[in-house]
Order: structure tokens, then C-alpha cells, then sequence
């Protein structure tokens, strides 16, 4: 088995597996309380997160996923400032609050930029669907991104078949593949199966990102 593939129907190139840096960081003030960490602990400090990211680099693993959600943006700072000079791909998502509105995605796009100290990223999704942001017009400013230079691949995470089905829409009228779904998938959680969800990848070309999250026992 080859040890990359294309992500989805995009250009893009990733190993088969990626690394999730969701605790990496220094949060303050009230990220500091934020449930990833308090759910599944964090890395010991500067020193572990860059043994790790050098540790995924040697086996071949360039792929660092986080979001500006994330630790209040401390998992993008960090996992920005180890990446530096390297060869990293790096997969973000947004918004980085629950108040977020579809016209403000330049902003939350710079900002994940300038944290990051990058001036494009490698894979951008929207974190979660909500009511209150409309799919369409989000996919128009994602599309709009890549045509910028700013975005490689668009990418969702959380959507359901009918999301996937229109977002999916939206991105090829402009000639953009919608890439990837990044979704919780193990054992204990198997919704995707029952929601026709790999059916709807495979028809579509899309590349299905699964998550598991390990809970630390305390």
C-alpha cells in the first residue's frame, strides 16, 4: 500500500494518516478550561509537542490537523511556530467561536493565517454545520479563497450526506472538488454508518477523515 494518496478529488498529496494537535498549545485565560483538554489531558509542554511533530516527520506522517477553535488558538500558534522549515502539511478548521457569521470568514481565514505564519493552508473546513450558517454561500466564499491563492483544499467535518450533497454542488459549479469530511468514527461511535455517508463519499470522490478520540483516565 502506497503511504500517500490523493485527498479526495483535490490536488492534494497526504499521508494516510495525519496527527491531531486539538491540546497542543498554551491557552490562556478561559481556553485554558476548554473540554478537549479537560476531556483528554494535553502534551507536556513545548518539548513534547515538538518530539511529536519530529517523532510523525521521521515515520513519514506530515499531515498536523488543529482549528482555531482549538485551545482558543493556542493549537495553531504552536503547531505554526514547530512546523516552521519543515515539510508540513497542515489541515485547519473554523470558525473560532460559536458566534460565528458567514461574511466574517475572511477574518477567521487571516487570523487562522497569521497565527499559523502562513500565507496559504493546505486544507480548510468548516468545523461544524449550524442553521444559522447557510452552506451555499459559505462554499461560495471557500471557493473564492482557493481562487485567491489563500486555501489548497476545501474540506468539511460533522456534515451529514444531504450537507456533503449540497456543499459538494456549490464547489463544482466553480470547479472546486469538496475534498473531505472529517467525522468521529470508532467502535463505540458508528453513526456514519447509518447515515449513507460512505456511499455518498465514494459517489462523489470524496476522502473520509476519521477521528478518534482517545479520553485519558484519570
Amino acid at each position: 500500500m502506497e503511504s500517500t494518496t490523493t485527498l479526495g478529488r483535490s490536488d492534494l498529496r497526504v499521508p494516510r494518516l495525519g496527527v491531531g494537535a486539538m491540546t497542543w498549545g498554551e491557552p490562556k485565560g478561559l481556553a485554558r478550561l476548554n473540554p478537549a483538554k479537560m476531556a483528554y489531558g494535553g502534551a507536556d509542554g513545548y518539548n513534547e509537542e515538538k518530539l511529536a511533530l519530529e517523532t510523525s516527520l521521521d515515520a513519514g506522517v506530515n499531515l498536523f490537523d488543529t482549528a482555531a477553535m482549538y485551545s482558543g488558538g493556542a493549537s495553531e500558534r504552536r503547531l505554526g511556530e514547530l512546523a516552521q522549515g519543515r515539510d508540513v502539511l497542515i489541515a485547519t478548521k473554523f470558525p473560532g467561536s460559536f458566534f460565528f457569521q458567514t461574511e466574517n470568514l475572511l477574518k477567521e481565514l487571516d487570523a487562522s493565517l497569521a497565527r499559523l505564519g502562513r500565507s496559504w493552508l493546505d486544507l480548510y473546513q468548516h468545523h461544524f454545520p449550524t442553521n444559522r450558517v447557510p452552506i451555499p454561500q459559505l462554499m461560495e466564499l471557500l471557493a473564492n479563497a482557493v481562487e485567491a491563492g489563500k486555501v489548497k483544499a476545501v474540506g468539511v467535518s460533522n456534515y451529514s450526506a444531504e450537507q456533503m450533497r449540497i456543499a459538494h454542488a456549490v464547489l463544482a459549479r466553480r470547479g472546486i472538488p469538496l475534498a473531505s469530511n472529517q467525522v468521529e468514527y470508532s467502535l463505540l461511535h458508528r453513526q456514519p454508518e447509518v447515515m449513507a455517508f460512505w456511499m455518498c463519499a465514494a459517489n462523489w470522490g470524496l476522502h473520509s477523515s476519521l477521528i478518534n478520540h482517545w479520553q485519558a483516565e484519570h
